[in-house]
């Protein structure tokens, strides 16, 4: 091994030593609408890993580094192996209702501050009770201690317009607003003075998730999210309660592995929907149905078991239930006799993805000159199947009889009916167990008779055993994609290097355990032996190639 391998395997190893949260993130408020932190540690780790096992790509990426205007995070004093954070706050004095927030922690402040003096000689820095401030530029302002540096967006303060002669109001000129430094610097005060009983490390879910110590973590807080909007928001019922939505929460994380991108998702419902919970996640979607799809040049596969006492469990806690019921009442109907006509197991698929042209005339010009062209404006055009098991078959046939008085399917033989008004027409069959509805009448028959049961589908592992999953095929879904569909030669090259890339995606999971949903989710590139974030970083390092070859070639 030589000498440069043997300095990675101790970074390496002395990396892995701790993945406890680190001490900064107590600066995160507990009413931070979302989180997003970078695990810069994590991440290097993989890098001095794909280095010592002599990655192809990083090798490649080295030979090629050139000079760069950007400047390196080491040398502007930033810390390289820690987590640094980013969060939203409630703030209705901003256009998009929130203020942003950045922590990042600092492995040497002294050459930060003499960034700040080169980059932005006209900022004051200023020292504070235990840390220093500066404006940097109009919307940026900046704290930092020894180790750590927070950085938020101010106000966007209106222009005036100053006439120089009333006389002459062509000369008016605009002067921005002055920041109000003042009150910048008492909110720093309060980003640094967070306590420790109102910071987020107190919340056992996020500290759980920062623990795992992933690559990048997620933190949504719907809780104060719902609260934020329905209080600026007339929402029928749910703005009488927060019941619905307490303490509901969404944490996740993902992680740059070999060949793919890994997300663990947990999503936290209130307390007073954990049976709805339980109900519907109990029960994992009908592999068989899964089965039945056709599998031939398959896009796109969907399976979802949503169990009816679920969804009668929700509509009571959102007290909605007795209006949906006195409605139905006009209709000689109910929710109960509706959800009865499900078994709750549904499935999609989409195949054979094509994207044609469309041609139109263009208009005739003036002199009355025909300019009839070609005009090549693309459309997607796809088969999809979408079936679901039927409950009790009487209550079943009542709505499709429901249906037809109202004119919204047309009755076209022995238990087969079109859908109206659709600018794709669709069938619509069904037999003693399941329901069918297509583009594509020759896959609603292969589906009642289970003929594609013995067709390979790609995705059909990952998403069964689960209450849901999806499977794209991204490679097939680019593979639509033709170079003549794009004009220029670096937008053909884009294309290419892009088909290069993924390969398929999954998101599954709906189990309810512990007051949350699971769920799993997964990226998988084309390349299975290179670091995900390598690859991305190369398909980035390509695509900026393609666009300087064809800028040269323009000039």
């Amino acid at each position: 091994m030589n000498r440069l391998s043997t300095v990675l395997l101790i970074v390496l190893f002395g990396l892995s030593a701790c993945s406890n949260m680190p001490d900064h993130a107590k600066y995160i408020p507990n009413d931070a609408l979302v989180v997003v932190g970078l695990n810069t540690k994590e991440i290097g780790k993989k890098i001095a890993w794909n280095a010592i096992m002599g990655s192809k790509l990083l090798e490649e990426m080295q030979k090629e580094k050139t000079g760069s205007t950007v400047s390196d995070p080491a040398e502007i004093g930033l810390e390289m192996m820690s987590t640094s954070y980013v969060y939203m706050k409630e703030d209705k004095r901003f256009t998009n209702g929130n203020r942003i927030t950045a922590l990042v922690p600092l492995e040497d402040a002294g050459k930060w501050e003499a960034f700040v003096k080169k980059t932005f000689p006209g900022a004051q820095i200023k020292q504070a009770d235990k840390y220093s401030e500066a404006l940097l530029a109009e919307g940026m302002y900046a704290g930092w201690t020894k180790d750590l540096l927070v950085l938020m967006n101010s106000l966007e303060l209106p222009a005036i317009d100053i006439s120089l002669d009333s006389t002459m109001p062509d000369t008016a000129v605009v002067q921005r607003v002055a920041a109000d430094v003042t009150q910048l610097a008492a909110e720093m005060a309060t980003v640094f003075t967070v306590t420790k009983e109102n910071s987020l490390v107190k919340n056992d879910r996020f500290s759980k998730m920062e623990n795992d110590a992933h690559d990048i973590s997620l933190w949504i807080n719907y809780d104060r999210m719902m609260s934020q909007y329905a209080s600026g928001n007339n929402m029928m019922g749910l703005s009488l309660s927060n019941t619905l939505w307490k303490d509901a929460a969404l944490s996740a994380g993902f992680d740059f592995e070999e060949g793919k991108i890994a997300g663990d998702i947990l999503y936290y419902v209130p307390e007073a929907l954990k049976q709805v919970g339980k109900d519907l996640g109990a029960t994992n979607a009908d592999k068989e149905m899964i089965e039945r799809l056709p599998g031939e040049n398959l896009d796109m596969l969907m399976a979802w078991h949503l169990a009816p006492e679920g969804v009668k469990g929700l509509l009571e806690k959102t007290g909605v239930l007795g209006f949906i019921n006195l409605a139905l009442t006009g209709q000689n109907t109910s929710v109960d006799e509706i959800l009865g006509a499900f078994a709750g197991d549904m499935v999609v698929s989409l195949n054979d993805l094509k994207l044609k042209p469309n041609t139109a005339k263009a208009a005739v010009d003036t002199a009355g000159a025909d300019t009839t062209s070609t005009n090549l404006k693309y459309s997607g055009d796809m088969q999809f199947t979408y079936a679901l098991k039927i409950g009790k078959k009487e209550n079943f046939k009542k709505l499709l009889q429901m249906a037809v008085a109202s004119g919204s399917i047309l009755a076209t033989g022995n238990n087969t009916y079109t859908l109206k008004n659709n600018s794709s027409p669709a069938t619509l069959v069904i037999d003693e167990i399941y329901c069918v509805i297509t583009n594509h009448p020759a896959n609603a028959e292969g589906y009642l008779e289970g003929s594609f049961k013995n067709q390979q589908k790609p995705g059909i592992s990952e998403i069964t055993g689960n209450p849901f999953g999806i499977f794209f095929n991204a490679q097939g879904m680019m593979n639509s994609l033709s170079p003549d569909m794009v004009s220029s030669p670096a937008d053909r090259k884009a294309l290419a290097e892009s088909k290069k890339l993924l390969r398929d995606v999954h998101f599954t999971g709906g189990e309810f355990s512990s007051s949350a949903f699971s769920y799993k989710m997964s990226i998988n590139f084309i390349n299975q032996s290179e670091n995900s974030l390598l690859q991305i970083m190369d398909f980035a390092k390509r695509m900026g190639n393609a666009r300087s070859e064809a800028l040269a070639a323009s000039n």
